[in-house]
């Protein structure tokens, strides 16, 4: 019986007259297959060669692949010399790898009379199917992947993706050469990319004609879409965004961002869908030469190093206009961002006090001309100084008297009351306020009245034209009623 792949650090010795047996044939065979493979494992990568395109369309139950060849881990050549008939898809996994791995079995059985055994090895590539989803399964030994197959009850959803399939390749070791192309398969050799090299800078090239895309340069420059980058730094010029995935987070729920220059503008976008248009996606940050564009919110956590504000301030931000100042706005209250927020502040004066503020009860401050002030523990607007509407008549269309007012008032009562709860105001039991009803106002004059979270809010300035107007009826009929009463006198003289 013959024995394989023994001594195979010894090569056949032929010479004349030498008597040869079965054993000296199978030794001679398997040293050579030996030093092949012993190359093509040292020598070389695993992947495909040529050829081995899986075949099959949407709605398939099998799939087939074209001739070709590959090299595998253990430096096994796989040949294919014909089109596989058809590969049937199994019904379980949603998604699968094909693989292919190297067989060999003993055929054509020997016919010579006394004579048992087969006197051919045919190496037949083995088909393997490794399921990726639901179950995952781990790879076969010593296979190369062709393709990936979208399944459903054991069809095919799509065509095979036979993108990702590795091509065998060459382990270099320290190699001196002036240029590198690298082939594609269904695609022209003019379209073929390039990297050369030239005054120790490096230059990638891709297209067709072959186009610079990007170098890097002798003192470490890279330059991304420009042949002349900056010293020193990396340069990247035109309409090339970057883009930044997330290692902890998949694109499809926001885990990919772009860094672009758009409109005189450094823009950041943030995709919310499994895709990587950002068409459709406002820019959420965006910085400009003199300006900042924010979408969304603003999340502040630390105070800076140089504010020397009191340290219960839990935010800081300082804005400078274009002569020069300065206004602080800062969130100040011990429990940190994390807890209540005591008050809020814009700007101070000399004196200290806030040309702003907004307290944890509501209450709002506008003291444009500063000056000491004091916060009522209540929930109301405080405006020290003049609070202006804008009256001018350029302001106003289809200007037209108001009419008589004061029927239509007798039906709104003027109260005095104690406020209760409500939504963002507190309690205050301690001092009467005076005022209208505003349901009672809305049915004299609705336009005076508006609705905001299911609270009514009268708009005073325009009840204040409702009052003089009414005045000014009064006025018109004492003014008639004196003289009358005139000219009752005139008649008694």
């Amino acid at each position: 019986m013959v024995s394989r792949n023994q001594r195979l650090d010894r090569r056949m010795n032929w010479f004349d007259r030498q008597f040869l047996r079965a054993q000296d044939f199978a030794d001679e065979q398997d040293y050579h297959l030996d030093r092949r493979r012993r190359h093509l494992r040292q020598m070389h990568t695993s992947g495909i060669t040529e050829g081995l395109v899986v075949n099959g369309d949407a709605g398939d139950s099998a799939v087939t692949v074209d001739a070709g060849g590959a090299v595998d881990d253990l430096g096994n050549e796989i040949v294919l010399l014909a089109r596989t008939a058809d590969i049937v898809l199994p019904t379980g996994p949603t998604s699968a790898r094909l693989w292919v791995q190297f067989a060999e079995v003993e055929t054509d059985e020997a016919t010579d009379p006394g004579v048992t055994g087969f006197t051919r090895v045919t190496e037949v590539p083995r088909f393997v199917l490794q399921e990726i989803a639901p179950n995952p399964a781990p790879p076969p030994t010593a296979g190369v992947p062709l393709a990936v197959l979208s399944l459903d009850q054991g069809t095919l959803t799509d065509r095979p993706d036979n993108t990702d399939r590795p091509r065998a390749g060459t382990v270099l070791g320290e190699a001196s050469v002036d240029g590198l192309v690298l082939e594609s398969d269904g695609v022209p050799a003019a379209g073929w990319a390039r990297m050369s090299s030239g005054e120790g800078t490096v230059r990638f090239l891709t297209g067709e004609p072959a186009t610079e895309r990007m170098r890097i340069g002798v003192d470490g420059t890279v330059a991304i879409g420009t042949t002349q980058p900056f010293p020193g730094v990396v340069t990247v010029a035109g309409d090339i965004p970057l883009s930044l995935s997330s290692v902890t987070q998949p694109p499809d729920i926001g885990g990919l961002w772009r860094l672009s220059l758009e409109q005189n503008g450094l823009a950041f976008q943030n995709n919310t869908a499994p895709t990587a248009d950002f068409s459709e996606i406002q820019a959420t940050l965006t910085l400009r030469p003199r300006a900042v564009d924010v979408d969304g919110g603003v999340t502040i956590r630390n105070v800076p190093p140089d504010d020397v504000t009191p340290a219960d301030t839990s935010m800081s931000l300082v804005t400078r206009g274009s002569n020069g100042g300065e206004i602080t706005w800062r969130v100040l209250g011990s429990a940190g961002l994390t807890g209540n927020l005591s008050t809020f502040d814009v700007g101070t004066d000399q004196a200290g006090v806030p040309f702003l503020r907004i307290t944890e009860d509501g209450t709002t401050i506008l003291n444009p001309s500063g000056g000491n002030t004091i916060v009522p523990a209540i929930s109301t607007l405080i405006v020290l100084g003049n609070l202006d509407k804008g009256c001018d008549e350029s302001l106003k269309d289809d200007i037209r008297p108001l009419g008589p007012t004061s029927e239509q008032l007798q039906a709104v009562r003027a109260v005095r009351f104690r406020p209760r709860p409500g939504p963002g105001l507190p309690a205050e039991t301690d001092r009467e306020r005076y005022g209208v009803v505003a349901q009672e106002l809305e049915q004299a004059f609705p336009e005076l009245v508006s609705e905001y979270d299911g609270i009514k809010t009268v708009d005073f300035s325009g009840l204040c034209a409702v009052l003089l107007e009414a005045v000014n009826e009064l006025r018109a009929e004492v003014t008639g009623l004196r003289d009358r009463v005139a000219a009752l006198e005139n008649q008694d003289d």
